[in-house]
């Protein structure tokens, strides 16, 4: 069911997208940290978050929760400990980001990895499909956004999606007239 949802999504890459709406970056992580925390606790690992204020995207909020969802699930995958997701705005572009503690990158994996059905040297002997980092990849350009990845310095893998900033979400108490 997961792979035939992958590949529904992939097959979906041309068609134009619902209207945007504006997306709170914060809020998107703290939903699928709501998702994921319990399963990773069941494995022995902590699913953290460690971004700062916030920062909103023009997007559709289940486009986001399914590219969180996949980066989320690939670094619980790898990362032996902890994972992070982080999240800000710098100028102009709101980025998602998430950190893990994995075995890295080896080199020229950065951009094959976003290629459909690729799995990387630390994916040998592991179960997937080798979509999710390519879903990511669709859902990013769908919204005018980028995903990469990087070896961090002190370890791991950063997964991170950077899109053109939105005017910030601002929540409003609810009043009756």
């Amino acid at each position: 069911a997961r792979l035939l949802t992958s590949l529904l999504t992939l097959a979906r890459e041309g068609d134009k997208p619902a209207a945007p709406r504006p997306v709170s970056l914060a809020r998107a992580a703290e939903r699928a940290h709501e998702r994921w925390a319990a399963s990773a606790e069941d494995d022995g690992r902590e699913l953290e978050l460690v971004g700062n204020g916030d920062a909103t995207i023009a997007a559709s909020e289940e486009d986001l929760a399914i590219l969180l969802d996949n980066l989320i699930e690939n670094a619980l995958r790898y990362s032996p400990t902890r994972v992070a997701v982080d999240w800000g705005r710098d100028g102009g572009e709101a980025w998602l980001a998430v950190l893990d503690e994995g075995p890295g990158l080896q080199a020229g994996e950065e951009t094959q990895l976003f290629e459909r059905f690729a799995r990387g040297s630390a994916g040998s002997g592991r179960s997937g499909t080798g979509l999710g980092l390519a879903i990511v990849q669709t859902l990013a350009h769908r919204w005018r956004g980028e995903a990469s990845l990087s070896n961090r310095l002190e370890g791991g893998t950063r997964a991170d999606v950077r899109f053109p900033a939105a005017a910030t979400v601002k929540e409003e108490p609810w009043v009756e007239a």
